[in-house]
């Protein structure tokens, strides 16, 4: 004979909620993976821009399921600099309106004596305090040097994951 027992709140003896279940049967704890996005694109991206724009078409979108969950977005490409003396940076963007990086960027290349094509890998938890869709996009911009600045130069796959992580 099976038992079943009707929750919607598991809590500690401290009197903490440990964990919820949603009305479609979800168990959310604090801290735990939620969903993953993942996005993949092929298409290279390039400006001479000294202002941040978006660098081609990788995007991933997500419609977080609380307002206090958190984002957790990874990149992964490559960053090309054809001009020596030339650097660039890259961030991440939510809804193409808020870096969620910094005014320097996540991630910067340099070309330092010749050209320079290295890996681009940038990561940030992003809290959006929404359950609306968001959308995160890769921008970059030059920062000194001439010429143009490149991401996924070779066309590879690139990726981008968004992780809904419980708040």
């Amino acid at each position: 004979m099976a038992s079943i027992i009707g929750v919607e709140t598991l809590q500690h003896t401290n009197g903490t909620t440990a964990a919820t279940i949603t009305s479609g049967g979800k168990l959310y704890s604090a801290g735990h993976v939620i969903q993953v996005v993942t996005s993949t694109d092929a298409a290279q991206g390039s400006t001479s821009s000294t202002s941040f724009v978006v660098a081609g078409s990788l995007s991933a979108s997500i419609t977080p399921s609380s307002t206090s969950s958190k984002i957790f977005v990874q990149v992964n490409s490559s960053a090309y600099i054809a001009a020596v003396g030339a650097e660039a940076a890259y961030t991440i963007y939510r809804d193409n309106t808020t870096n969620i990086g910094n005014a320097d960027g996540l991630s910067r290349a340099y070309a330092g004596s010749s050209d320079l094509i290295c890996p681009l890998y940038m990561s940030v938890l992003d809290s959006p305090a929404t359950t609306s869709s968001v959308t995160y996009n890769i921008y970059f911009r030059r920062t000194q040097g001439s010429g143009s600045v490149y991401v996924n130069l070779r066309t590879g796959l690139q990726t981008m994951t968004l992780m809904e992580i419980a708040g």
